[in-house]
């Protein structure tokens, strides 16, 4: 059976909303697929979709079909979109007892108040009180006041609040017109501005989750992109990038670069393998990201050559950086590298000035890096 009220005005913007989140969802997952949580999300809103397609347009006879199809809706799109939150911050589950007993609930309210005893007004709040204790549940299980994610808490507000909202619509929202009639059918048992609300208490929601994933995948692309996936540290587009960005920045200046080489590496990977070559090149990145600060830039920009960018520092903190790593990388011992043999590194030291470019800032420690290897190798060679 049809809606005939303005209500299904209401319905219908309200579809498109929940449409577009999974539309969305759907198309992160397709960029990141580790994420599978977003096919939750996705199967949550075509579920709601269809449920709701199917009550607006009657397209199957028989008003029991459509109670049904709207009653597992109601419950199951809540079920799997706060599944997909609670995986996404905990990594566990709602819990298969709490899902079970919600849509035991939910069919057990559509049997006795829409067959064996009807009662629309009943009916709808059975079904209410379930979707807000879905919401409810999901948003304290997922943890998501203290998941550290910046919109959480903005989306545990909205869904919290629909939740309460569904708990008392059926108190002051019925239509006493819909209900005299024998209305049936869920969308016209409510009168226009309680679905107008609803569907505006929707849009935090949507407005919160679909910017949030999409950003989350589009940061691990570019994580992915400009980070070497061997050492950890930012590979040398991604090290260009950011040195860009910091030079650019006065309130960094000045900056200093520290270019360094690995000494002998091919003679290294020649003699011990390339498993010895990996694990120095490994274990080296990431004692440089332990020792660079969070404003500062660390890039593998060769195959055995580094760069670090050291923010708001002279070129004496940065020979200083370099003598401390020079020392560190002398002194460490390597599982597949014979204890007798040391790893050894030539690092040179340049500094900002005046309007310098990159490329002048990248040549300078460059040429004072192969004067410490023609000196020896194994030190480091300071700004003049």
């Amino acid at each position: 059976m049809a809606a005939g009220s303005s209500s299904l005005v209401w319905a219908a913007i309200l579809a498109a909303f929940v449409i577009l989140c999974g539309l969305a969802t759907a198309w992160a997952w397709t960029l990141d697929r580790e994420r599978s949580y977003l096919l939750l999300i996705s199967a949550g809103t075509a579920v709601y979709s269809v449920g709701l397609w199917v009550q607006l347009t009657g397209v199957f006879p028989g008003i029991l079909f459509d109670l049904f199809v709207g009653a597992l809706s109601t419950v199951v799109a809540p079920l799997l979109a706060m599944e997909a939150l609670v995986r996404r911050t905990i990594h566990r589950t709602l819990g298969y007892r709490f899902a079970i007993g919600a849509v035991t609930t939910v069919l057990a309210g559509v049997i006795w108040f829409g067959v064996v005893h009807p009662d629309v007004v009943w009916r709808v709040r059975v079904e209410d009180y379930v979707f807000a204790a879905v919401l409810i549940y999901g948003s304290l299980r997922a943890r998501l006041l203290t998941s550290g994610r910046s919109g959480d808490p903005v989306l545990f507000c909205a869904l919290v609040a629909i939740g309460l909202f569904c708990l008392g619509r059926s108190w002051f929202g019925v239509s006493a017109d819909a209900l005299h009639s024998g209305a049936v059918f869920g969308t016209e048992v409510f009168v226009a501005p309680v679905y107008a609300l609803f569907t505006i208490m929707i849009l935090p929601v949507v407005a919160t989750i679909v910017p949030q994933e999409v950003s989350a995948v589009i940061g691990v692309l570019r994580f992915e992109r400009d980070t070497d996936g061997l050492t950890g540290v930012l590979n040398r587009r991604g090290f260009m990038v950011e040195a860009q960005r910091m030079i650019d920045d006065e309130s960094l200046a000045p900056v200093t670069l520290v270019l360094c080489d690995l000494d002998h590496f091919k003679r290294l990977n020649d003699q011990f393998g390339h498993q010895a070559g990996d694990e120095v090149l490994r274990e080296f990145g990431r004692a440089l990201r332990e020792s660079a600060r969070n404003l500062d830039r660390v890039g593998r920009v060769g195959g055995e050559e580094f760069a670090i960018l050291l923010a708001s520092s002279s070129s004496i903190r940065g020979f200083e950086f370099a003598e401390r790593m020079r020392t560190r990388l002398s002194s460490e011992t390597f599982t597949s590298v014979p204890p007798q043999h040391r790893v050894t590194a030539s690092f040179g030291v340049a500094s900002t000035g005046g309007t310098q470019t990159l490329d002048d800032l990248i040549r300078e420690p460059d040429t004072r890096m192969y004067q410490a290897k023609a000196a020896g190798r194994d030190r480091s060679w300071p700004a003049s």
